[in-house]
């Protein structure tokens, strides 16, 4: 029943999690049609009579496109943001896990039982072990350690894999809306000049964080066990 609850539970952020991923995302789909009626102005006929209607359709139309773009990138930048803070802390309390487990793969050892390599995984080998060492009578008290540990080594390395996902879907799909931008209304447009200030001060973008937290993940799977083969 617990390990079921467990599973239910971890369904349920999983769940989440992919909800918090899509509500995050850049949307092309509604970026498009502001770009669409971009392209429809510059379309018309260049008649002294609608001139200044023109530009000032224009003007609005690139307008209503910018301040779009800019709420849709900044809403990706902070789910990022958030993303990247909570995986900092996960990745503290991973690390503090394993080391519970090493604890107690070491105390095992030392009494001559077989745990397999001294990993901070908590393997078929540890459980045994420990199993060994309690039924074997002995007085002191082998070291806490959560069989749990490697079901949070895998979301954290699981999450960090989502979030890479949404890393490069949200450059896909900017790099899709401006082709299809260009496409219409050209190079050299206030939208490019726009972009290009506002992506190398959007964190989403340069991604501060990342790599320590992907050698962070490698460093926690290092070795000859894997999470999987652990398991």
């Amino acid at each position: 029943t617990h390990t079921h609850a467990q599973h239910t539970h971890a369904g349920v952020s999983r769940c989440s999690r992919a909800k918090a991923l899509l509500a995050g995302y850049v949307h092309y789909e509604n970026l498009k049609p502001l770009v669409a009626r971009i392209g429809l102005i510059r379309k018309e006929k260049d008649e002294a009579k609608n001139f200044e209607v023109r530009q000032s359709s224009l003007a609005d139309a690139e307008e209503a496109l910018w301040l779009a773009v800019e709420q849709q990138i900044d809403k990706a930048d902070s789910y990022y943001q958030s993303l990247i803070e909570s995986l900092q802390h996960q990745s503290e309390y991973v690390t503090l896990e394993m080391r519970k487990v090493k604890n107690l793969q070491e105390f095992l050892v030392a009494r001559g039982l077989q745990v397999g390599d001294v990993d901070g995984f908590y393997g078929p080998l540890t459980i045994s072990a420990l199993r060994e060492h309690v039924d074997s009578g002995q007085t002191q008290e082998a070291p806490e350690a959560s069989p749990d540990s490697l079901d949070v080594v895998a979301d954290f390395c699981s999450t960090l894999g989502h979030l890479q996902e949404f890393i490069l879907i949200n450059y896909v799909v900017l790099a899709k809306l401006c082709k299809y931008y260009f496409e219409r209304a050209g190079l050299g447009t206030d939208f490019e000049r726009r972009l290009h200030a506002k992506l190398p001060a959007t964190q989403l973008y340069t991604t501060p964080g990342l790599l320590d937290l992907m050698c962070q993940a490698e460093a926690l799977v290092a070795g000859d066990v894997s999470i999987g083969k652990a398991r």
